[in-house]
């Protein structure tokens, strides 16, 4: 996989840079943490707070086009929303019987 960053755009505020880049891979589009590996790479930081947004794959070719965000800090990844984490559902209990 080759990354190449388009824009690299620094938000002082929210202790971030946010990166607009294309992924060239062969094979299956690459997973967000596999993503996330080679932004961390390039920018030297830590791959927990590399914050991939979109994966968009060019169609018909092996080119993808992605948003990241790299925080400075954990305490300013905390702006970040979390992702919901499904739970299974407790089966529903049959109605009870009318006599």
């Amino acid at each position: 996989m080759e990354l190449k960053i388009v824009v690299d755009k620094s938000q002082v505020l929210l202790k971030r840079k946010e990166l607009k880049a294309e992924v060239t891979f062969a094979g299956a589009t690459p997973s967000n943490v596999d993503v996330a590996k080679l932004v961390a790479e390039k920018f030297k930081a830590d791959p927990e707070l590399v914050v991939i947004k979109r994966i968009l794959v060019r169609f018909g070719s092996n080119i993808a086009d992605v948003i990241a965000y790299v925080y400075e800090t954990k305490e300013a990844k905390a702006v970040e929303p979390q992702k919901r984490v499904k739970t299974e559902e407790a089966p529903k209990a049959a109605p009870a019987k009318k006599k």
